[in-house]
């Protein structure tokens, strides 16, 4: 550590606290050192990126305390011993780069608070822009310091590294992240008005309306996201690796703004673009966070693969082996309880939007079917039995592979060898459960391409979970069968069938999604539904012939190509009798339904005959084979 070092630490350290004061200055609005407050100029330079300011008033604070434990770990750490000191240890943790990108980030963010409240708004934008590029720098700047050293430290020196990882790193990029949303806001500004300082109301510039300069930062913003997905997991995840505050702010942000533009009368265009963005940073963080776990399990394999392989056989190289291991089952054991936490959030949203929460939904489920009327739902009745029994039975499933992680190894589908319960089974039953439960509030504000898009991927979740599991315990089926009967059934009836059954369900949903999605247009805050043209009767055969298709070729699938997987899967044609028989019933009471009525009941006998065939081959294999578990 050389004195450049220490005075630049220290540097950043007062430049740190006088942008903080400073920034709280601006919020109070000190006499004679700023003259407008942030909300008045937001809603007088008006635009439809800049989120509600309940965002502001939850990110700020976060923002500020985080990177203030951040640099004080930093200053404190010149006063530490080598060994425990990022500052001192060679190489050093927190490089000069980072430090004069840490000053300039911070001594530009307060040149902006004077310019914006001065009403410059091509010079805020300039600044911001800087701003949010300096953070940049110094988190690229302490990301490549770190990974450069990540073997070393790894083993040497883990408490150092977490702290510079967590308090450092995902702090700033964390205030990186919200420079860009602002530096967006900022660029619909410019876009939109001229400087206006004096004036009551801001000058428009005339010649872009404000939804379609507001269109052009949610679409750059777009963009950003999409880029910076492919960069940080494909071309600089080694740097990366370990930064994940960036896609909650996008969530935040992207959140507040479509609850805000719900309200505005013209607000529907960028409504529908700003919903496209949080789709897309909702699914980049969840691949995101797949792709880490993933590429962690695999960096431990291969490196437990190559020792075995070269025969290191040391009492150092066992302990070694053990420790990996253990790790890879922490990794498991964490997705275990991942999954039931998202089971149980899914299931209390799900209660609350039954209930019909205020402030949380706006609609009942009932009154949008009734506005989105169509010819393919079954009756209300159903849906009161058939919500129960999907929550109850995955319960027990979930709480089982819970509690398993408690018992004897040679009890638990998660202990043993190979493992019943796979990472990969675990990541797709929470993004299955925490896609549906996103589903709810898109259904709820009446966006239907989005609800249908979630609704879609919710279900092929569910059939990766379900395809999952089944290739799992049919590999291990005869060493189970001989030694296990115990877990192999309760993993077949508990598990299996109750996602199954699920994924049964999540079927039906996404077509009737798709039904509203071909009839009607975006419809939100009007009293009734807007058609696209099609009729409800030709769209719901649509829907029908769709279900029909997928019925068949399902059976021939699980029956001829897949039967040694899908052996004790029992629950799907059980939901589907249930949906058509209710459909059916409903559609007889209805003038204009004699078309889907036929086409119900054809699918309603195709059902009933599937199954029937489905029971009967499997008897007749089980008396001709005898129990077949290969």
């Amino acid at each position: 550590m050389n004195k450049v070092q220490i005075v630049l630490v220290f540097a950043a350290f007062f430049i740190y606290i006088i942008a903080l004061v400073i920034s709280y200055l601006s919020s109070a609005r000190i006499p004679g050192l700023f003259y407008n407050t942030l909300s008045n100029l937001n809603n007088k330079y008006a635009q439809q990126v800049s989120p509600k300011s309940i965002a502001f008033g939850i990110i700020w604070p976060i923002i500020y305390f985080w990177n203030l434990v951040g640099i004080i770990y930093i200053v404190v750490s010149c006063f530490l011993p080598v060994a425990k000191s990022p500052v001192k240890m060679a190489p050093s943790l927190v490089p000069k780069t980072f430090l004069i990108s840490y000053c300039a980030a911070f001594i530009v963010t307060v040149g902006w608070l004077f310019a914006f409240d001065r009403e410059v708004m091509g010079l805020s934008f300039a600044l911001l822009l800087v701003a949010a590029l300096s953070v940049y720098v110094s988190v690229g700047a302490l990301c490549k310091a770190a990974a450069d050293n990540a073997e070393a430290l790894e083993k040497d020196n883990k408490v150092v590294f977490w702290l510079m990882r967590i308090l450092v790193q995902n702090g700033l990029s964390l205030l990186g992240t919200w420079l860009t949303v602002a530096t967006l806001v900022n660029l619909a500004v410019v876009i939109i008005y001229e400087d206006s300082f004096g004036l009551e109301a801001a000058v428009q510039r005339g010649t872009i309306s404000i939804v379609n300069g507001s269109t052009v930062s949610l679409v750059i913003l777009l963009v950003i996201v999409i880029t910076w997905f492919v960069l940080e997991n494909f071309v600089l995840e080694k740097y990366c690796r370990y930064l994940y505050t960036i896609y909650p702010v996008f969530i935040l942000a992207t959140s507040a703004l479509i609850d805000k533009l719900r309200a505005l009368p013209n607000g529907k265009q960028n409504l529908i673009i700003a919903s496209v963005d949080l789709a897309v940073v909702l699914v980049a963080f969840i691949v995101r966070v797949i792709l880490a776990v993933y590429r962690r399990n695999q960096r431990l394999l291969v490196g437990f693969s190559a020792e075995c392989f070269f025969g290191h056989t040391s009492k150092i190289d066992e302990n070694r082996h053990i420790a990996r291991h253990k790790e890879m089952r922490k990794v498991q054991v964490a997705l275990v309880f991942v999954a039931f936490i998202v089971f149980v959030v899914a299931l209390v949203i799900s209660y609350l939007n039954s209930v019909g929460f205020q402030g949380l939904f706006y609609n009942p489920i009932e009154v949008l079917g009734g506005k989105y009327a169509n010819q393919i739902a079954p009756q209300p009745i159903v849906f009161t039995i058939i919500w129960p029994i999907i929550y109850l039975w995955n319960l027990i499933g979930l709480v089982y592979i819970v509690v398993s992680c408690c018992l004897p190894v040679e009890k638990s589908p998660v202990k043993i060898t190979p493992t019943l319960v796979p990472k990969t089974f675990l990541i797709c039953h929470s993004i299955t459960f925490a896609s549906a439960m996103c589903w709810l509030f898109s259904f709820d504000r009446e966006i239907i391409s989005l609800s249908f898009a979630l609704l879609l991927f919710s279900a092929l979740s569910a059939y990766a979970a379900v395809g999952i599991s089944l290739k799992t315990v049919s590999d291990n089926a005869k060493i189970l069968e001989k030694n296990n009967k115990v877990v192999l059934w309760l993993m077949r009836i508990l598990v299996q069938n109750g996602l199954s059954l699920y994924a049964t369900w999540l079927t039906v949903a996404t077509l009737l999604n798709l039904t509203q999605l071909i009839i009607y247009d975006y419809s939100y805050a009007e009293e009734t539904a807007v058609m696209r043209g099609i009729s409800i009767a030709d769209a719901s055969s649509i829907s029908l012939v769709t279900l029909l298709v997928i019925v068949i070729a399902w059976f021939v699938l699980e029956n001829f190509v897949v039967e040694k997987y899908c052996r004790y899967m029992y629950t799907i044609y059980p939901v589907l009798v249930l949906a058509l028989s209710s459909l059916t019933d409903k559609l007889r009471a209805m003038p204009d339904a004699n078309q889907n009525l036929i086409v119900a009941s054809v699918n309603l006998s195709v059902v009933i005959i599937a199954f029937i065939a489905r029971v009967s081959l499997a008897v007749y294999r089980k008396q001709r084979h005898g129990i077949i578990v290969s």
